[in-house]
């Protein structure tokens, strides 16, 4: 399945183009290809993950019972997505935001049933790192909490007509 595909030049840019992480494990959850982004965002060479079981790789997805998504995707053949909304993230990958303490990065995640002929050889995951634009986002609702509480203020101050209306 992975040979057929792997060796086309939309492949590469798919895998390796886009700041996207990319893995493709098979019907066994055995992982078959881990992109560029993953080596660089897990610190783990795709040399030394290829062909190891997902879940005994990463066994915090069975415990936060995440691993259901990826076997309805293979056995229904169902895509899925992930929101970081309900979901914070798929794979355990550690970030560092402004210096501070290491956070687990947030994650858009999508797994697509690969069809090969009929039959269903595995599925694609690919992941988004959304960190820093809800990081940004929750900074942006920061302040403006902090103008709207001036502003109030602000209205108090120009109602008030004594000192003692106005403390």
């Amino acid at each position: 399945m992975l040979n057929k595909i792997s060796n086309s030049i939309g492949w590469s840019i798919l895998t390796d183009g886009l700041s996207l992480g990319v893995i493709v494990v098979d019907r066994e959850y055995r992982i078959l290809l881990w992109n560029q982004w993953m080596e660089q965002n897990t610190g783990i060479a795709e040399e030394d993950i290829l062909g190891q079981h997902l879940f005994e790789r990463y066994p915090e997805i069975q415990a936060r019972h995440k691993d259901k998504h990826l076997i309805e995707c293979i056995e229904k053949k169902k895509p899925v997505f992930l929101s970081p909304l309900f979901h914070k993230h798929f794979l355990p990958i550690e970030i560092v935001q402004d210096g501070t303490h290491p956070s687990t990065m947030l994650q858009n995640v999508k797994i697509y049933p690969v069809v090969e002929s009929g039959e269903m050889p595995g599925a694609v995951i690919i992941i988004e790192d959304v960190s820093e634009e809800a990081y940004h986002e929750w900074k942006v609702t920061r302040l403006n909490r902090i103008i709207r509480g001036i502003r109030n203020v602000n209205q108090l101050i120009t109602r008030a007509t004594s000192e003692q209306e106005l403390l």
